[in-house]
């Protein structure tokens, strides 16, 4: 794969003009919400990398241990405060913009490959989301890379394939949804990119993606065994993340708290936060009374242990409301409204202009629903070889975990990036099946 450094000197120029503007309205985002307080997850995880950067390791499994890095990296080089992280998303995520080019240039030439790459650095969500400090910019770059090195135009090398093992590892580390998807990702290394055919090697390929995969996941497998005291192999908020969507609990912004108004349906903002400290309450109480723990050494593994017995337990006691409820989870991550959204209307954003909260409003909702057509579209045109039936299988996979969870929409943008990149096959019909 070449280098960044290579990839933007093959560039076009008109594809240069749209990566410097991108990374010029992200600069510019960092420098607007340079005021913005960090909320929820986003303060947890710099508060996670500053004790990182305090002590040299992670104090427990509580997170995945990739974007505390990348969190505690920028902030060794550039400050304790939120700036450097947001100028890293930044430049990250244009990074990812000429992988995807360079990669998708062998596909479908350079019409194509343009058309998925000015999405990728235009978008107004994704530009928007330079300033969150939530997972999604490092792990969809990640993702990215990942594709551009599994299904390349030409030879899938051994050396490659490491190389794809290692960046699916990485982002498995990001977001640890993606882990119990590596058995589908490992089927990417057997066929080729644009044919049904078997590539040369393709078993021992497929035997090095796991091996290399698991020999990237296990080091923090083995930090969690010594800081846990018991075996985690990523992360200890699964089983809350199953009972926020798992329950019949009433949660108290669900009535009660911010409303997005539409542009079709008013839904909560906070449909399923809000429950934490009352599940910990109410696991630890239960341990403490059937003596299997004290409330003072109940942990947060304890708490994901209860939250997804819990949740198991409610499924299984009313499968046809738990079926019935996830369509209500899809469209709460489907619908037009988004983060940035709502922290205008929370007054996050400080005192903003009617004019510029009307733009940020109508912009965003406006793209989305003309990307979703972009998207619908391109799944239509695009040729059905290995390469698409993967982008497709990944995107059902996240509707999946959305259908079985909870819904938020942060869960569709990996949705979004896949078709972004069947995208790529919208200028031509008979477009590029470059064979290995």
């Amino acid at each position: 794969m070449p280098t960044v450094r290579t990839a933007l000197q093959s560039l076009p120029p008109a594809m240069r003009w749209v990566l410097g503007v991108s990374l010029l309205l992200k600069l510019a985002v960092v420098a607007l919400t340079a005021h913005v307080e960090l909320v929820l997850d986003e303060a947890n995880y710099v508060e996670i990398a500053q004790y990182f950067l305090a002590n040299g390791h992670f104090e427990g499994a509580f997170r995945p241990p990739v974007y505390p890095l990348f969190v505690a990296l920028c902030q060794a080089i550039g400050g304790d405060t939120a700036t450097p992280v947001r100028v890293g998303h930044a430049l990250v995520s244009t990074a990812a913009g000429v992988v995807l080019y360079t990669w998708l240039k062998g596909f479908v030439g350079n019409r194509g490959a343009s058309v998925s790459t000015a999405l990728w650095c235009l978008y107004p969500v994704f530009i928007g989301f330079t300033h969150l400090l939530w997972t999604e910019t490092v792990f969809l770059s990640l993702v990215i890379g990942f594709l551009a090195a599994v299904f390349p135009a030409g030879t899938l090398t051994l050396k490659r394939t490491a190389l794809a093992a290692v960046l699916y590892g990485l982002a498995s580390l990001t977001r640890s949804v993606l882990l119990p998807f590596t058995p589908f990702a490992a089927l990417f290394v057997l066929l080729q990119s644009g044919a049904w055919r078997l590539r040369p090697q393709a078993w021992l390929k497929f035997a090095l993606f796991f091996a290399v995969v698991g020999t990237t996941v296990f080091p923090w497998s083995v930090h969690n065994r010594v800081m846990e005291g018991r075996w985690v192999i990523n992360e200890t908020t699964h089983g809350y993340n199953l009972w926020k969507g798992n329950t019949d609990w009433v949660h108290p912004h669900l009535e009660t708290g911010p409303r997005y108004p539409g542009p079709f349906k008013s839904i909560a903002m906070f449909p399923y936060e809000g429950s934490g400290d009352k599940l910990t309450e109410s696991c630890a109480a239960e341990a403490a009374e059937t003596g299997e723990d004290a409330l003072d050494d109940y942990s947060y593994y304890d708490v994901s242990e209860c939250a997804q017995r819990r949740a198991t337990e409610h499924i299984l006691r009313y499968p046809v409301a738990f079926l019935l409820r996830g369509p209500e989870k899809l469209g709460y991550a489907f619908h037009p409204a988004n983060l940035l959204q709502r922290g205008l209307w929370l007054g996050n954003y400080g005192s903003v202009p009617l004019w510029a909260g009307k733009g940020l409003i109508w912009v965003t909702t406006g793209s989305y629903l003309a990307l979703l057509v972009v998207v619908l579209v391109a799944i239509v045109r695009a040729p059905r070889t290995p390469l698409s039936a993967a982008l497709v299988l990944i995107a059902l996979y996240q509707l999946a975990v959305i259908f079985i969870t909870f819904g938020n929409s942060r869960f569709r943008m990996p949705v979004l990036a896949m078709g972004i990149v069947l995208a790529a096959w919208l200028p031509a019909r008979a477009a590029d099946r470059t064979e290995e």
